[in-house]
């Protein structure tokens, strides 16, 4: 059960990462990011995390549209954008151990 649920949400934050990334003619990537994060009908902190959690725009764009777009002040958006950040590095972490465990079973 426990890995069906974290396959779910690996799942769907490929997904939502994925379809940041779509190819839109009419805007560049950060339009397209800007108005995909929009769309989400959550408040403008959550807005800031989840920007941080992008790998190509991370805190160098969480904190600036945090800070610019949202008109948050900056104390509560680096904290945020921080925190958003770190949030990947456990995935990244746990397919590191489970990649490192099945290369360790063949032999090349």
């Amino acid at each position: 059960m426990k890995k069906t649920a974290l396959l779910l949400l690996i799942t769907f934050l490929l997904i939502f990462h994925l379809s940041l990334f779509a190819n839109d003619s009419e805007h560049g990537i950060k339009e397209n990011i800007q108005n995909k994060i929009n769309q989400i009908n959550v408040n403008d902190e959550t807005k800031v995390f989840l920007i941080s959690m992008i790998p190509i725009f991370e805190l160098r764009g969480a904190i600036p549209i945090g800070l610019l777009s949202y008109k948050l002040p900056l104390w509560k958006v680096f904290p945020i954008a921080i925190a958003g950040n770190m949030v990947p590095i456990f995935f990244i972490l746990l397919f590191s151990v489970l990649l490192q465990i099945c290369y360790l079973k063949f032999q090349f």
